[in-house]
């Protein structure tokens, strides 16, 4: 899978996806993009203020938001039928870097 793609003005654009992903604790995740940047991740606003029944079931059981897979994207998907785009969790990852550098 290349890094990058095609946009609809013909100009080249990076496709992110997930090398790796670790469950670390409180809803946080150590992730590494094919970019070869590698951070820790809070995820609990997407996981818990999402409506309907997939932020009920992640509210209620912790042990779900740990039971993750790479999917064919391959990023963050859970049995449940629950998966996180993984352009959000860069837009996510690099906007928590920016906080942790101010």
């Amino acid at each position: 899978m290349g890094n990058q793609g095609i946009s609809q003005g013909g100009a080249a654009c990076m496709i992110f996806y997930l090398k790796t992903a670790e469950y670390l604790e409180n809803y946080t995740f150590l992730l590494e993009f094919n970019t070869g940047e590698k951070g820790v991740v809070n995820l609990r606003e997407i996981l818990l203020d999402e409506s309907g029944a997939f932020s009920e079931l992640f509210r209620k059981n912790l042990g779900e938001v740990k039971n993750f897979h790479l999917d064919s994207w391959p990023t963050l998907a859970w049995d449940n039928g629950f998966d996180i785009c993984p352009d959000v969790l860069y837009e996510k990852f690099k906007a928590q870097v920016s906080v942790s550098k101010v």
